[in-house]
């Protein structure tokens, strides 16, 4: 009588919920749903005590999505214990469908099928794609940490539900001496001490309440504390352009070019833990950034990169597909996080805000004009402007359909509202307001935030592309647009496999109508903040499977739109070229981890240094 295989799953990201044996050499495997949700793709197990030289026939069953690539070139991936190395199950021992009458009865979903034969007595792995968990992160970070390099930094954000750290790696030349442009202390001195406080312990942060309203009372309030003049800042008159943030720079600091010229670079990955290609993308720039390629250390000395390599270490720990240890989709938690279910969220929001807060260099228009002319005295914004026009992009491409209300009008009034009506909050305003930094990124107060970029990757098309916010405007709508096309242009001249971007045309304009995205939320509190002159957010999307080589460039290409955004339940080709497509593997994610950070080289090599603004 044949025994039957012994399956586990109890190891760090692994997740497989039961089996059942259907007959001595069939399996029906059912795969455990996120941790408080239904969500369920993900599966990575181990099988021993087996049979060798039989053929195994094993269903994984229990997906929540209809529609995946291991329709098309996708299969699962398997390694042993002596052959460490993974590798894909052959096409053609795969199949994807749902057509066994007792498959039928468990789901609506297809079932994944692949026949199998061990042929070592030996622990087996199969995995839904190439694992990069909490340890793998940790081990590299320490890597560099044992090296001791001048331009890394490592820091943490806080600790999650389940005692993880939501690490953050700092990379710009010089990092470890840098100090804060903004005089913290000097802004709390001049604001009501029963609104605002300075703490210091063992864990210290730096917090500012800058004031309990948005409107003209914080942008007055704001303005006459960037001057240095408290009684100004209690006052009720206004003018019709006003600077909205910044705790004031010191004046008798004399702080050097180089620090106040370097710009910020804000990327993020894993907020959803199946979606490991994106770790393997922020590995490909974290080691671009840090090694001796000329291009590599100008943008150390020009720019200060914030990654945030695993935002949801939990989730990834425990197996989910999206989720976090209490549950939630962290990605749709932006809008109104919680400290204590959505603590991952809620502190880089927070992280956001107080780069935006802390800047002084922002500033509220009423007339189209005036911002026009604003947006284009900001020199990233005309640098973008003269790219834009050598890349013949024109106001007029892929133009929304439904542009923000804001963007057509020739006036826009200050907002009257608290940010609790606003934003449909159940906190007080002054908490987005009340600029609080974790332990050793206090660093970053003062310096200008021009770029976010949210790594994932989807398990319904080959390549990869861009999601943009076309609506990112509030008065300088054309040419706002135009430089929005920028970054996903570039990178689709140097990868070829990110020639499409998309518009996300199913959400509303304002906080309260959309899902709380990473993107979307911090494009409206941008917009909020800080008008047209807020920062560039994008997400980015590549392939679990495969697609055009990323390694090759195409100097001539320019990016395609794609329609039907979010639409994860047919296979969409990111890229329709006739290009022979390739089974992605780590490498590849690498590689666009890459060309991400030449992207990056391309736009600020471009700008006018010094800078002064």
């Amino acid at each position: 009588m044949m025994l039957d295989l012994n399956f586990e799953a109890k190891f760090e990201g692994g997740n497989l919920q039961s089996f059942e044996r259907i007959s001595p050499c069939e399996y029906d495997l059912h795969v455990r749903p996120d941790t408080g949700s239904n969500s369920c793709l993900w599966f990575y197990f181990c099988v021993n005590s087996i049979v060798i030289n039989k053929p195994f026939l094993f269903h994984i069953i229990g997906f929540s999505k209809i529609t995946t690539t291991f329709q098309t070139e996708q299969t699962p991936l398997v390694r042993s214990t002596s052959r460490t190395k993974w590798e894909h199950i052959p096409r053609s021992q795969c199949w994807y469908g749902n057509t066994i009458p007792r498959h039928k009865l468990k789901t609506q979903c297809r079932v994944l099928s692949f026949l199998f034969q061990f042929d070592k007595d030996e622990n087996y792995f199969f995995a839904f794609t190439y694992p990069y968990t909490y340890s793998m992160l940790t081990k590299f970070l320490a890597r560099i940490k044992d090296h001791r390099l001048s331009y890394t930094k490592i820091v943490s954000l806080g600790r999650t539900t389940a005692g993880n750290d939501i690490q953050v790696v700092l990379i710009s030349q010089d990092i470890h001496t840098m100090q804060p442009l903004v005089n913290t202390a000097a802004a709390i001195a001049s604001l009501d001490r029963s609104s605002s406080n300075f703490t210091r312990s063992g864990i210290s942060t730096s917090t500012v309440n800058i004031s309990s309203s948005i409107g003209t009372g914080v942008n007055r309030a704001a303005s006459a504390l960037s001057s240095g003049n408290a009684a100004t800042a209690a006052g009720t008159g206004g003018p019709t352009s006003t600077s909205i943030h910044g705790s004031p720079r010191s004046a008798n600091t004399n702080f050097g070019w180089q620090t106040k010229d370097k710009r910020v670079v804000l990327v993020t990955a894993r907020v959803h833990s199946g979606e490991v290609p994106s770790s393997f993308v922020m590995h490909g720039l974290l080691e671009y950034l840090t090694t001796n390629d000329p291009r590599a250390k100008f943008l150390r000395e020009k720019v200060v990169f914030i990654l945030v390599p695993m935002v949801n270490p939990d989730g990834c720990s425990a197996g989910n597909y999206r989720a976090n240890a209490s549950g939630y989709d962290l990605n749709r938690c932006y809008k109104n996080p919680s400290l204590e279910f959505h603590k991952e969220a809620y502190k880089l929001r927070r992280l956001f805000l107080n780069l935006i807060l802390s800047y002084k260099g922002y500033t509220q228009y009423l007339k189209k004009e005036d911002a026009e002319a604003g947006f284009t005295r900001q020199v990233l914004n005309k640098s973008l402007l003269d790219v834009a026009a050598s890349l013949n992009l024109t106001e007029d491409l892929f133009a929304p359909s439904t542009p923000d209300s804001g963007a057509t009008r020739d006036t826009v009034s200050p907002p009257q509202t608290s940010s609790a009506s606003l934003f449909k909050r159940s906190v007080k305003a002054s908490d987005d307001l009340l600029i609080s930094w974790e332990s050793g990124t206090e660093i970053l107060a003062g310096l200008r935030l021009d770029y976010v970029l949210d790594l994932h990757s989807h398990s319904c098309l080959s390549g990869g592309f861009l999601f943009y916010n076309p609506d990112s405007c509030v008065l300088c709508g054309g040419r706002r647009h135009i430089c929005e096309l920028v970054f996903p242009t570039l990178l689709a001249k140097k990868c070829l496999a990110f020639g499409a971007i998309r518009q996300d045309d199913k959400v509303g304009v304002q906080l309260r109508d959309t899902p709380g995205s990473l993107r979307r939320i911090f494009n409206l509190l941008g917009k909020q903040y800080c008008q047209d002159n807020g920062p560039y957010v994008y997400g980015m999307e590549v392939t679990n499977s495969h697609g055009p080589d990323p390694s090759l460039e195409h100097a001539d290409l320019n990016v395609r739109l794609l329609e039907e955004a979010d639409d994860e339940d047919n296979e969409t080709d990111a890229d329709e070229r006739t290009v022979k497509p390739v089974i992605y593997t780590p490498k590849h994610w690498l590689t666009i981890g890459e060309k991400i950070g030449e992207t990056f080289y391309a736009i600020y090599s471009s700008l006018p240094y010094p800078i002064y603004e």
